[in-house]
């Protein structure tokens, strides 16, 4: 193997945002030379991948040689490959979910020999399948609705003890009633917080419980066409066979911001991934 190409004059490989910040870069041709071995592997991929770009991320403070790659494929990362100390010496560090999931005392497989470093990348570096997709899906949206159920859930028992405070403070007044109060002594927003708090714990809680009961729609959109999963069913479906309450609903939740809630509706993660509320047996796929 070997080649007289530099890596850094391919118009598949550009500075990862962090990295131009970090180190004030403009131009990735202010950059040194990478390594001989890091070079070569970048080169290698993008002849035998030419859809493939590469990031350039940096692994130190100091802009030194050590710098390594992010992968993509159509905007999608595909894992990363860095140059680090291993064993008393240098040697390639690649990582992706897959490889994680393979290992079992960690989650980055090392090599210095760029034949095992290819062939590792090649072999568990691709896009997501449909089963993949899915299960980031679902775990994002169990991640964001478990979040949720604990901030409104903390939200909720802080104005609650606020409003007590008020309800013993009413006992011992000759005020007509509680809200009364309130609004008298300029608490009144107390009683809208304890209220406000409740409503979203009602939509949060049904979001909850229709995502573990399998009652919830993953959406995920994937260029103009929606992988759809209900409980064990996975349809690929477009704007025209998408059931017509599940394009109602998907169109209030494209509406709305990222890790947002709408009650009866469901949720959205993010621009493609989205939570919808089946609320009864003619809600289907």
């Amino acid at each position: 193997m070997g080649t007289t190409m530099n890596m850094l004059d391919l118009p598949c490989v550009s500075v990862s945002a962090a990295m131009a910040k970090r180190h004030n870069i403009t131009d990735k041709k202010q950059l040194p030379a990478p390594n001989n071995l890091m070079n070569e592997l970048v080169v290698t991929l993008s002849i035998a991948k030419p859809l493939w770009t590469f990031s350039l991320v940096s692994g130190s403070f100091h802009l030194v040689k050590d710098y390594g790659v992010d992968v993509y494929q159509g905007g999608e990362k595909l894992g990363s490959v860095s140059w680090t100390w291993f064993r008393n010496n240098y040697a390639f560090a690649i990582e992706n979910h897959r490889i994680a999931k393979d290992k079992v005392r960690t989650s980055v497989y090392r090599t210095a020999d760029i034949k095992k470093a290819l062939a590792a990348i090649k072999k568990s570096f691709f896009r997501q399948n449909h089963n993949e997709r899915l299960a980031e899906a679902s775990a994002a949206v169990d991640k964001l609705v478990h979040n949720e159920a604990y901030e409104k859930l903390i939200r909720a028992n802080k104005a609650k003890k606020e409003l007590d405070a008020q309800a013993l403070a009413f006992a011992y007044s000759l005020g007509d009633g509680l809200k009364e109060y309130l609004k008298a002594h300029t608490k009144y927003h107390v009683w809208e917080l304890h209220e406000t708090a409740n409503l979203e714990m009602v939509t949060i809680d049904a979001a909850k419980k229709a995502h573990q009961n399998g009652r919830s729609v993953i959406v995920i959109r994937d260029g103009g066409q929606y992988i759809v999963k209900l409980r064990d069913k996975v349809e690929i479906m477009d704007d025209t066979t998408l059931p017509s309450w599940l394009k109602a609903k998907l169109g209030m939740l494209k509406l709305v911001e990222d890790d947002h809630f709408v009650s009866d509706v469901g949720c959205r993660v993010d621009a493609e991934c989205f939570m919808v509320l089946a609320q009864n047996d003619e809600e289907q796929i």
